[in-house]
C-alpha cells in the first residue's frame, strides 16, 4: 500500500483493501487492511457453525509491502495477502493468539511450514472487477475504488474437505474528509439455495452458501449509503444470473437507494428492489483511539441471512456480508 499522507486541512491520503467470502460448511471469512497517516490496522475474522465467531488477526504492527512483486503484496506474521495482476489471490492467515490457533486445529487447516502454527489458506479468482471515483474523493489525483463482487474462492483443507464460495474484494487510495460514515451490503443469493445449515448463533437457521457449482449463477448485489464529510455517498449495483457472463451491470439512480438498519432499497429498470438481512453473526472493534487527534472509529461487521426481492418476481436467498463504520479517518 502506497504510504499514507495529510493532505492538510480536513483531508487525509487513505490506502485500504478489504476481502469476505461465503464458502461451504457454513465458513465465512472477512478481513481488512487500512492504512492512515495515524496508523496502518489488519484485522480477519471468520463464522463457522462449529466453531461460532473467532477474531483471528486484530494488529497494528504494518505489513511489509513487496513494490517489485505484480499487484498487490503485503506480509507479516500472521497474514500474506498476494493480489496479483493475472486475476488470481491468495491469502494466507496463520493467527498467534490462543483462541484462533485452537479454531484452526479444530477445523484441521494443517500447519504453516515455517510457524508450526495452523495456517488458513484461501485462494481466489478475482471475477468481473468495476471501479469508480466516490463523493468527497479528488478525482484529480485518486485512482478509482475497484469493487470486485464476484470472486470465486476456495479453501483446501477444512474440517478434511475442500470448501468454495463466493466472495468479495474493495481496494482504493484516495484522498478522504476526516468525518465519515457508511453502511455498506453485500449479498449472494439464488432459487437454489434452498439447503439450510444451523447458524450457531441462536437466531435461526442460515442458507446455505452459494456455490460456484450451481447450474445457475446467483444474483449478485452490492449497495452503500454513506457521508465523506459534507458528501453524500450512495449506489446499488445489481449483477443478475444472466450478467455474469459480460459483467453487465443493472443499478439504481442514486436519488431512489437508501439504507436502514437490516435493509437496503432501490428501483432499478422501474421495479422496486429490496435487500433484507437478519444478523446471523457480529464482530467488531475500535480503530485506533489513542487521542490526540488520531483516528478513531467503530469497525463493525454482521454475517446476515439475505433475502433478494425484485419486484413482484419470486424472493432469492442467500447470505450477506454488512459493514458499518463511523468516525474518524486519520
Amino acid at each position: 500500500l502506497p504510504r499514507p499522507r495529510h493532505a492538510g486541512g480536513e483531508l487525509s491520503c487513505i490506502p485500504s483493501c478489504r476481502y469476505h467470502f461465503f464458502l461451504g460448511g457454513g465458513l465465512f471469512l472477512a478481513l481488512r487492511v487500512f492504512h492512515t497517516a495515524s496508523l496502518q490496522s489488519t484485522t480477519a475474522w471468520l463464522h463457522e457453525p462449529g466453531l461460532g465467531t473467532v477474531e483471528l488477526v486484530n494488529t497494528y504492527t504494518p505489513l511489509a509491502a513487496d513494490r517489485a512483486a505484480p499487484g498487490l503484496f503485503l506480509e507479516g506474521e500472521e497474514i500474506t495477502i498476494a493480489d496479483g495482476g493475472d486475476g488470481s489471490v491468495a491469502i494466507d492467515l496463520r493467527p498467534t493468539s490462543a483462541s484462533a490457533i485452537a479454531a484452526l486445529r479444530r477445523a484441521q487447516v494443517g500447519d504453516g511450514a515455517s510457524t508450526g502454527r495452523p495456517e488458513l489458506r484461501l485462494r481466489a479468482n478475482e471475477g468481473h472487477a468495476f471501479g469508480w471515483i466516490p463523493a468527497g474523493a479528488d478525482g484529480s489525483s485518486d485512482g478509482p475504488v475497484i469493487h470486485r463482487p464476484q470472486m470465486t474462492a476456495r479453501v483446501a483443507s477444512w474440517r478434511g474437505e475442500e470448501v468454495s464460495g463466493y466472495g468479495y474484494s474493495k481496494r482504493y487510495y484516495a484522498i478522504y474528509p476526516r468525518h465519515n460514515g457508511w453502511r455498506f451490503i453485500h449479498g449472494v443469493s439464488g432459487p437454489h439455495l434452498s439447503g439450510v445449515v444451523d447458524s450457531g448463533a441462536g437466531s435461526g437457521a442460515a442458507p446455505v452458501a452459494p456455490s460456484p457449482d450451481s447450474p445457475t449463477p446467483p444474483s449478485i448485489v452490492w449497495t452503500a449509503d454513506a457521508t465523506f464529510g459534507d458528501h453524500k455517498y450512495n449506489y446499488f449495483k445489481l449483477l443478475a444470473p444472466e450478467g455474469h457472463g459480460s459483467g453487465q451491470l443493472r443499478e439504481s439512480a442514486q436519488a431512489d437507494t437508501y439504507q436502514q438498519q437490516d435493509a437496503a432499497y432501490g428501483v432499478i429498470g422501474g421495479e422496486r428492489v429490496t435487500a433484507s438481512l437478519r444478523e446471523i453473526a457480529t464482530w467488531h472493534t475500535i480503530l485506533g483511539g489513542g487521542g490526540g487527534g488520531a483516528m478513531e472509529m467503530k469497525y463493525e461487521n454482521r454475517l446476515c441471512a439475505f433475502t433478494l426481492q425484485v419486484g413482484d418476481r419470486p424472493p432469492t436467498t442467500g447470505l450477506a456480508y454488512n459493514e458499518r463504520c463511523f468516525g474518524c479517518l486519520w
